[in-house]
């Protein structure tokens, strides 16, 4: 979405990816592999048990701060 965003910003992509990260309570945006080891945990044979769940991987972003 971002690669998506800066393509068309142009030279403030930059900048406007900075604020935004910086109004996340993490501070940044995620790894591609934190939100891998999400799917990874809920893929997991041994988590077959867990069911209507919902992970929030957005560190943070949807608690009402941020947004």
């Amino acid at each position: 979405m971002w690669a998506q965003f800066a393509k068309d910003s142009g030279p403030d992509a930059t900048a406007n990816r900075a604020k935004r990260a910086a109004q996340l309570p993490m501070r940044r945006f995620a790894e591609p592999d934190e939100v891998g080891r999400a799917i990874l945990f809920l893929a997991d044979p041994d988590n077959r048990y867990i069911t209507g769940v919902t992970l929030d991987v957005a560190g943070g972003a949807h608690l009402g701060m941020g947004t």
